[in-house]
C-alpha cells in the first residue's frame, strides 16, 4: 500500500471520515493553501494518509450548546 493518495484517494479517505468534501474543493483549498498537507510528484498532487487526518481533526469545532431564546434574554442584565 502506498504511503501517498492522489486527489481522488484523498477525497475517497476524507469522505470515509464523514466529512463530506468534493475533489473540486479539495483542490480549490490546497490552491487557497487551507487544505491538507501534500507534496508535487511528478506533477500530481499526492497527499499523506496521515496528512490527511491531521487536517480532518484541525478542522474540528465543538460549538457550545445553544440556550432558548427566553433562557438567554431572562439571563441579560436588567
Amino acid at each position: 500500500m502506498s504511503p501517498y493518495l492522489d486527489r481522488n484517494g484523498a477525497t475517497a479517505f476524507i469522505r470515509e471520515q464523514g466529512v463530506p468534501l468534493g475533489n473540486t474543493a479539495l483542490a480549490n483549498l490546497a490552491s487557497d493553501e487551507k487544505g491538507p498537507r501534500y507534496s508535487i510528484i511528478n506533477g500530481r498532487a499526492l497527499y499523506r494518509r496521515e496528512d490527511l487526518a491531521k487536517w480532518i481533526r484541525s478542522q474540528a469545532r465543538v460549538s457550545p450548546p445553544r440556550r432558548r431564546r427566553r433562557e438567554a434574554q431572562a439571563a441579560l442584565p436588567a
